[in-house]
Order: C-alpha cells, then structure tokens, then sequence
C-alpha cells in the first residue's frame, strides 16, 4: 500500500510539472498535434491514478482511512481538480487554432432505401467491460475488446494499449504495468493477456462445474425451472464458442436436466412422451419446448393463487395472541384479621389501621425475617400481600414477586 501510495504523489509532482511547462511553451509550438499528444498523456496519467485510487480505497479499513492522510487531505478531489483545469486549458487552446474540428462521433451510413433522410436517433456509447483476471469472464472480454479496439483500423497501437490498460484491473493490470504506453508495446501487451488468460481447458471445466452442480428441485417451481433451463442452455453455447461441439449431446444433457427436476414435472415428461407412442430418443429442443411450456403453467398457477384472499402475519399473530390468555390461579380462604368493615373500609391486619399491609409503617420497620412470619400467620397472598385469598408458598414464589415482603416499606 505504501508503495501505491509513493505512485499517486509522483503522478501528482507529474502533474504539477506537466501544466507548468505547458503554461510556458512558446506559441510557435502550439500546435494541434502537439496539444492533442499532451491530451492523450494526460488521459493516461489519469486512467492510472484512477486505478491506484481504486486500490487505496479497497485495499483500506475504515481505521486506516481515518488515520490515513491521503483521505484526509482529500488527496483525489486535489488531482481531480488539477487534471479538469489542464485538461481545459488545451482544450481550450485547441478550440482556438481548430475552430471548426468536429469532435463528436463520425456519422454513420445510412441504410438502404432511406437516402436524404437524417436520423435523429442517438444510440448509447458502447462501454468496454472491465476485465479483473476471472477465467470465465474472459471470452466476453476477449470476443468485445478483439472486435472494439483490437480489430479496429483506425485506431494506433499506442491508443489500442491505452483502451486496452484503462479496462483492466487486479492481476492483469498488474501484469502489463511495467509495459510503457508506447506504440511498440501493444502485440507484446495483447499475446501476455492471451497467453495468461486464454486456457480453453480451464473454461471448459468451468463451465462443466457449472452444467452438473446445478441444484436439484425439490417441488415444482416456474423460478426453478428457469433458472435450469437458463443456466444449461448458457453452459451448452459457451461451449460452443470456444469450440467444443454439443450438437451430439441430446441424450446426456437431456438426462442430467431430468434428473434436476421435480417429481411432478419428470411424470408429465414421460407422460407427453408415452403419448406420442414412439421409440425415437427425444432430443434436447423437444425437451426445452416441454420446459417452457412448464413453466408457463406454473407461473399462470401461482398468478392465479394470488387472487385468494389470506389474513396478513400481523392479523394472524393479533387473532392468535388474541386467544391466549394469562390466567392466574389461586385459593380462596375466610382471613379474618384483616377485611372490610361495614362502611366499606380497609383495615390493616397487624395494626388494624385503615390501610392496606404493605403501606403500614410498623410492618415497613420490620425485618424480612419478621414480615414472613406476619404473612404466614395472617395466612396472606405471598405475591401481593391481599388478605381475600392465599396465593402460593414461600418456596414456590419468585423472589422478585415477595419485593414487598423483603424490601422496606415505602
């Protein structure tokens, strides 16, 4: 990391010096080649930083980052901001000694049978993909990049091996770092990525892992069946490109998808098949045409369950809970130190005052030792200290529920 970070200060001294002796050039040397070169050495210095910054971020925890000083004096925002204004500035210069240059992207044929009429249409930008050293993820990358850049004529070996550095990272970009941007490096640059990255039989056993370790299905789901179908026509065709020929694999890839299939589904296969009454070996396109027609089944089903009306969790749990019910039990006994009198009054049954036990201040001033004995002999509720009715013994009360026993009186 330290050495990423020693990369991104002397990209950026680059920079700085890079704008000053541009800012010093004489104008008989002004020239549009000249500005265009220092443009293009400024794309890569930028394609490079932003790299490295990509690393920096990654590579970092969020403590490092805290005490890092490259995030904390916003070290990026700085380059970003030097790199627009330098970029500007010739561009700028550009304008000036080319005023009429066209930039944009040169217009397309038209088709045939619509001479003289403009197409207003403006298609997106193709990006390139970004290649990180995945073995599978190679011919993508090697099929668009090959028809993009590679083959493209009008492009120069120096601009291929810009286009070619700034879409890869990880491993490969490692790989090509020490390789200048230069015109004469670009055949070399291309043959170490094919020659590292291009192993047919790497991909080939990759896209095997992923043909027969597909999960097996467990009920009849549209999803499911999709998702094997999709996966096992996508094996067979990138087989197929790389050059390995499927078309006598009916039998076998027929029989590895029927055994990932549901119950359900291997009964209705063998039924349409019994049907026809012939001998013949289905073939892979008989079988996908089932697979579709299957899973359109299940989806029209599982639209048409949606249309029954079911209670919410939120309403069930409600009614549930609704119905149990907390319940305590207890006996009932005559106390008659302690009970109303005719008025309707609350008599305290160790001093006989009108209040209840557990606001009585002699009974507050007791020990807990004394107050179990009083609660004992006036045979009251361990629980709440109410004389209509004797709750459960000492040994069987939670302490927590003799706090008014233990405790003082408050």
């Amino acid at each position: 990391m330290e050495a990423i970070l020693l990369r991104q200060e002397n990209r950026y001294e680059t920079l700085i010096k890079a704008e000053r002796n541009y800012k010093k050039t004489s104008k008989e040397r002004l020239k549009p080649t000249y500005i265009e070169a220092r443009l293009e050495n400024l794309e890569v210095l930028w394609t490079e930083f932003k790299g490295d910054h990509l690393e920096i971020v990654t590579g970092m925890s969020r403590d490092e980052k805290k005490e890092s000083e490259y995030f904390e004096s916003d070290f990026y925002e700085q380059v970003k901001d030097l790199y627009i204004s330098y970029k500007s500035l010739m561009k700028e210069h550009l304008k000036q000694l080319v005023p009429n240059q066209n930039v944009s992207a040169p217009a397309q044929s038209q088709p045939t049978g619509t001479a003289g009429v403009s197409c207003d249409v403006k298609l997106p930008r193709i990006q390139l993909p970004t290649f990180k050293g995945g073995y599978d993820e190679w011919p993508a990358f090697h099929d668009l990049f090959l028809k993009l850049i590679h083959e493209n004529t009008l492009l120069s070996n120096v601009q291929k091996l810009h286009y070619l550095k700034s879409s890869l990272t990880g491993e490969p970009e490692n790989l090509l770092r020490n390789l200048p941007t230069t015109d004469a490096n670009y055949d070399e640059a291309w043959k170490q990525l094919k020659r590292r990255y291009d192993n047919k039989r790497y991909n080939v056993n990759e896209i095997f892992k992923r043909l027969f370790n597909q999960k097996a299905i467990n009920s009849a789901s549209s999803t499911a069946i999709k998702l094997l179908l999709d996966t096992t026509t996508s094996c067979l065709k990138s087989l197929d490109n790389i050059g390995v020929s499927t078309s006598s694999w009916d039998s076998i890839v027929s029989y590895i998808v029927l055994s990932k299939l549901d119950q359900e589904s291997r009964k209705q296969w063998e039924y349409q098949l019994s049907v026809s009454l012939s001998d013949e070996l289905p073939t892979w396109a008989q079988l996908v045409d089932f697979l579709e027609c299957r899973f359109r089944a299940l989806e029209m089903v599982d639209s048409s369950d949606t249309y029954n009306v079911k209670p919410s969790c939120y309403n069930a749990k409600q009614s549930s809970s609704s119905l149990k019910q907390k319940s305590f039990h207890a006996t009932t006994s005559s106390v008659p130190e302690e009970k109303k009198d005719n008025n309707n009054s609350i008599s305290c049954g160790l001093c006989l005052g009108q209040h209840w036990l557990y606001q009585c201040k002699q009974f507050g001033k007791q020990s807990p030792q004394e107050r179990v004995s009083v609660v004992e002999s006036k045979r009251l509720c361990f629980n709440c200290l109410s004389p209509t009715h004797a709750g459960p013994s000492r040994s069987r009360v939670p302490s927590i529920l003799c706090y008014r026993v233990n405790s003082s009186v408050t």
